[in-house]
């Protein structure tokens, strides 16, 4: 009997799949054209058009334990990606084309292409690593402004909680770094106009000035699209980075997975404080 080139499997079955595994263990390809990726994918994913899959896959596929999803808008292209695939990287790796593409994908989405430009730009100094803390700073900020101004609700404690912990991972970041001083000192010193997501901070609390004070799945909302886009940016980041960079970039799109999921926890509150 022939095997398949491939494996077929469900968003919902794919949502669990990459939420079970660490960021090195797999990757995630979006297979679409430019518009479509732009106009919303997958966090995390990592855009490659049909046609430059044969040529370009495996400078993507950096280790040969890694396994590989490919999506598209209705699972066709990427099940054409996944044929093209197995052809250039061998029969080891296994290959996942996700049935019913973006279509049916009813988890989290990002609206944008994650902003390298705060990397690879002029909008911020120093060196990636250097640029990553500040906006684990800036993020620590952003649950700041949300613990006060929410405090009343039981979401306080979550937001703030969330903002210590992104001082943790800014202490990670520190690990990496392997620089002279303390990380009290160059934390400190550190400013930023951007929360981790890429955003202003001062767009972001334009928004939140826009909610009530009841507000509670609105806030959470905002929130939770923050980590969202701070998850994309930082896979992409690790996808494009090489040795301990790339180490320190999975290790914080890891940990902005679980901000994803206690920020879903969270909408439980909201219901309790009616």
């Amino acid at each position: 009997m022939k095997t398949e080139a491939f494996e077929r499997m469900w968003p919902e079955d794919v949502a669990t799949y990459m939420k079970a595994r660490k960021e090195k263990a797999y990757l995630l390809v979006d297979v679409r054209e430019d518009s479509e990726y732009g106009e919303e994918h997958i966090p995390g994913a990592l855009h490659l058009p049909l046609s430059e899959v044969p040529s370009r896959i495996a400078s993507f596929v950096k280790d040969a334990e890694r396994e590989l999803i490919f999506y598209c808008a209705r699972g066709v292209r990427s099940e054409a990606a996944a044929i093209m695939g197995r052809e250039v990287l061998g029969p080891e790796l296994r290959i996942i084309s996700m049935t019913g593409g973006m279509a049916a994908w009813e988890s989290g989405i990002v609206e944008s292409p994650p902003d390298l430009s705060l990397f690879y730009g002029n909008l911020m100094e120093g060196t990636h690593l250097q640029r990553a803390m500040a906006l684990e700073k800036g993020a620590e900020f952003f649950y700041g402004l949300l613990a006060e101004r929410w405090g009343q609700f039981p979401l306080g404690d979550v937001f703030a909680k969330m903002g210590r912990d992104e001082v943790a991972h800014a202490r990670i970041l520190w690990r990496f770094m392997r620089e002279e001083g303390s990380f009290e000192a160059v934390y400190g010193n550190l400013t930023t106009d951007f929360a981790e997501s890429g955003e202003r901070l001062n767009d972001l609390a334009e928004q939140l000035e826009a909610f009530t004070g009841a507000a509670c799945a609105e806030v959470l909302e905002t929130a939770l699209r923050v980590e969202l886009m701070a998850y994309d940016l930082y896979r992409n980041l690790g996808e494009s980075a090489q040795g301990e960079e790339r180490d320190a970039f999975m290790t914080l799109a890891q940990a902005e997975k679980a901000h994803m999921v206690r920020l879903g926890d969270a909408f439980a509150l909201c219901e309790e404080s009616r």
